[in-house]
């Protein structure tokens, strides 16, 4: 019969820190606060492509004027997605062909260090 075991009080838990040690001063807040605005900015411009990218595979190539423009021609926005069966194949290939790298000593160097031992 297996037993449950008994909760320690405070076991996994993280302990707060007292309020006078490990505190953020607002000097240091702002710069943390500076180094999440730079690196947003910084990463703005491929952020924006990767959604694109996104949008692509999952059927949304449509901007929202050009759906306007159809909508009141009453036509309906069809997709015909090539860029998905796409990745999905090249993903697929990528994972079947994948590696894994093995390394093994070369057996002449391990001889070399073996034979003045042998000889004694």
């Amino acid at each position: 019969m297996a037993y449950a075991k008994k909760k320690v009080k405070g076991g996994n838990q993280a302990k707060a820190l007292p309020s006078d040690k490990g505190a953020v001063t607002d000097s240091e807040h702002s710069k943390l606060i500076g180094w999440v605005n730079e690196s947003e900015d910084a990463t703005e411009d491929s952020r924006l492509l990767a959604e694109k990218s996104r949008n692509y595979y999952d059927s949304v190539q449509w901007t929202d004027a050009e759906i306007a423009k159809l909508n009141s021609q009453k036509q309906a926005p069809t997709v015909i997605n090539r860029i998905k069966p796409k990745v999905d194949s090249l993903m697929g290939m990528e994972r079947a062909n994948r590696t894994t790298a093995k390394a093994f000593p070369e057996l002449r160097n391990t001889l070399k260090g073996l034979l003045p031992l042998l000889k004694r």
